[in-house]
């Protein structure tokens, strides 16, 4: 008896950490960004985020600015410093704009709150497309 064809294996999801307080907030963008087939991890806090990107490594980082323990700004001035060649991409969420206009230097990105999930998608999407395209992922 003849065993089936080994099916060719999927690449895998992009990995989202998400570092968001508010306990709702985190566990809808952890749905709705696992629905859309990405790897989810939620962090509570800045110093429980910092944590998760050691282990977790992931290839984006969902970062509300304004956490408890270490504030979001700092998280991502320290995930900056220890990148060591990663090529994550840090995205600042807020209720507030962000400061000037512009992302503060440490982010790649700004998604202002309430997150539309589709312009988060979409960003997603393409940042994927543009700085990881050999990884051959698709939503």
């Amino acid at each position: 008896m003849c065993s089936p064809a080994p099916r060719p294996a999927r690449p895998p999801a992009p990995r989202v950490l998400v570092i968001e307080d508010d306990a709702r907030t985190g566990a809808l963008l952890g749905e709705v960004l696992s629905d859309e087939r990405y790897d989810v991890h939620i962090a509570a806090d800045g110093a429980e985020g910092l944590a998760a990107a050691v282990a977790f490594d992931p290839h984006f980082v969902l970062l509300d600015v304004h956490l408890p323990v270490v504030h979001g700004i700092e998280v991502a001035q320290h995930l900056r410093v220890a990148e060591d060649g990663h090529q994550r991409v840090i995205i600042g969420t807020s209720g507030f704009g962000p400061p000037r206009g512009e992302p503060p230097p440490a982010f790649d990105h700004w998604v202002p709150k309430p997150i539309d999930i589709d312009q988060l998608c979409a960003l997603l999407h393409d940042v994927w497309q543009e700085r990881f395209a050999d990884h051959a992922w698709h939503a």
